[in-house]
Formats: structure tokens, C-alpha cells, sequence
């Protein structure tokens, strides 16, 4: 199995566990989704910049540019899509959540083919579509979908979601290949430019940023910490391998942790039919994917 396939599989489990205590977190404090989102980026801003010092990693590339590339990167996703993420997980629940946030790949491998002329490959196109096709099932879940009840849901939400993690993925694929910059200080500025950019949107609607961060913390400390690791493996994934391989395996990995965590912890609440047949689509496509990576 090569690096970037086990490294976009490791980053998946990390984001899978990362949605599901997301999810106790918010439930326990009550806090709104801005909050947590500000939270949890902190703390792995602060992760992932410590690991970089401890580990004495190289500052040589940290220029004013390669700084405004990552930091733009941020801005995009944690920054405009962490609040969004929270608030489908609150709405719908982290298994759900991340079937619909599973179409991620779709948009990043067309936008790979698109922008940065990465070769079609129809054995990734055919998992890709696997892995996305999972999230259909459970939109589907009850009967057929209501635009309306669709439209007012978590559901577009997670789809947003998906789509600023789509775009992420590509940007920091093209800025690894352009920029040289170690991993670790890269998902430090992509980070530390996402918790500036939220607690700016958290002020802006009037929440009581530091008082109600400082009672979020704590349950907030382990999600946090998780993303702190799970956003360098991934850059140091995209760094190694195509964006076609990389985002949908990751996916693919997430989703099967967060459906057996979240069926673990919540039980009846994140188990159905429909739960298991996407899930099984989702085990075929990234196995498809990985042959070929």
C-alpha cells in the first residue's frame, strides 16, 4: 500500500472521530455552532504549531506569500465551513452528516481534472461515485425527498460543506507542488487563518466569544486535538499523491469510523438499513480507489 494511500486513510479516521465528538461536545455544552467551531480550530491551530516546534521542523518557505496562499486556504475551509459543518452535525447527526459531506471527493476530483489537469481515471471515477452514491441513499431515507423539508435540513448544510472541503483539497494539492513549505507549519497558518476568520463571523452575530469559549473548552479539547493532527496528515497526503486518489480513500475512511463510532455511542440513533447499504458502497468504492492507488 503506498504512503499517500495509507496517509489520506489515517486522516480519515482522524476526521471521522473528530465529527462524532463534535457532536457529544455541542450536546453537552449548547453552545452555538460559531463557538465550537472556534473552539476546535483554536485548539488545533495551537496543536499543530506546537508539534512543529517540539519536532523542530524547518521554517525555511515561510515567506509572506506562501503564508497568504495557506491563509487563504483557511479562510475557505475551517474557515467558511467549520460553523456550517457543526451546524449539520447538530442538525442531522455526525453519520449523516458525513454521508452527505461524502460528496466532497466528486467535487474535488472534478475540480482536480478541471483546474490542475490531474488524468481522468475511470477506477477512481467509478469509487468516487461509489463512496458519494452513499449519501444519496440516506437523503432518500423515509420515503422520497421533500425539496422543501430537504432544503430547510442539515442536508444542504453538509452539501456546502463538502464543497469548500472540495476546493481545499485542490488548493492545497496545487500549493504543495508550488510552495515549499513544511506540512505541519502550512496546517498551523491554514488553522490559525480558519479560528480568525470564525471568531470574526462569531463577533460580527454577537456571541460572547471569550466567555463562552472558556466554558466550550473542555469538552471541546479532544476535537480540537484531533484535527490538530487530522489536517497535517492530510496535506502531507495531497502532498504526496494525486487529489483523485487521495480525497475520496480519506472519505471512504471517514465515513466507515464515523458510522461504527456513531452507532457505538448513539446506538438506534445513527443505525438503519439504508446506514448499512451506504456504508458497504462506500467500503467498495475506496477499495476500488486504493487498487488503484
Amino acid at each position: 500500500m503506498s504512503l499517500p494511500t495509507l496517509l489520506a486513510l489515517a486522516a480519515g479516521l482522524l476526521w471521522g472521530l473528530n465529527m462524532v465528538a463534535s457532536r457529544w461536545a455541542l450536546d453537552a455544552t449548547k453552545v452555538s455552532s460559531d463557538i465550537g467551531a472556534f473552539v476546535s480550530i483554536a485548539v488545533a491551530t495551537l496543536v499543530a504549531a506546537t508539534t512543529a516546534l517540539i519536532a523542530g521542523v524547518d521554517t525555511a518557505g515561510l515567506d509572506a506569500g506562501s503564508i497568504g496562499r495557506y491563509a487563504l486556504i483557511g479562510a475557505i475551509a475551517p474557515g467558511a465551513s467549520q460553523g456550517i459543518f457543526l451546524a449539520a452535525i447538530n442538525s442531522i447527526g455526525p453519520a449523516r452528516t458525513g454521508l452527505f459531506v461524502g460528496a466532497a471527493p466528486m467535487f474535488s476530483v472534478i475540480l482536480a481534472i478541471a483546474f490542475i489537469n490531474e488524468p481522468w481515471r475511470a477506477a477512481v471515477i467509478v469509487g468516487t461515485l461509489l463512496t458519494v452514491a452513499g449519501g444519496v441513499i440516506v437523503s432518500l431515507e423515509g420515503g422520497p425527498v421533500n425539496l422543501r423539508g430537504f432544503l430547510r435540513g442539515g442536508s444542504v448544510l453538509a452539501l456546502t460543506t463538502a464543497l469548500a472541503f472540495g476546493i481545499r483539497d485542490v488548493a492545497a494539492r496545487q500549493f504543495t507542488v508550488d510552495v515549499d513549505i513544511e506540512v505541519w507549519w502550512a496546517s498551523t497558518i491554514v488553522l490559525g487563518s480558519g479560528a480568525l476568520f470564525i471568531a470574526l463571523i462569531a463577533l460580527i452575530r454577537g456571541e460572547q466569544l471569550i466567555q463562552s469559549s472558556k466554558r466550550a473548552f473542555p469538552h471541546l479539547a479532544v476535537s480540537g486535538a484531533l484535527v490538530g493532527f487530522a489536517l497535517p496528515v492530510l496535506i502531507w497526503a495531497l502532498s504526496e499523491g494525486d487529489v483523485g486518489i487521495v480525497s475520496p480513500l480519506a472519505n471512504a475512511a471517514q465515513i466507515v469510523s464515523v458510522v461504527v463510532v456513531s452507532t457505538w455511542v448513539y446506538g438506534a440513533r445513527e443505525r438503519s438499513p439504508r446506514l448499512i447499504v451506504a456504508l458497504s458502497l462506500v467500503l467498495a468504492g475506496g477499495t476500488l480507489i486504493s487498487i488503484t492507488g
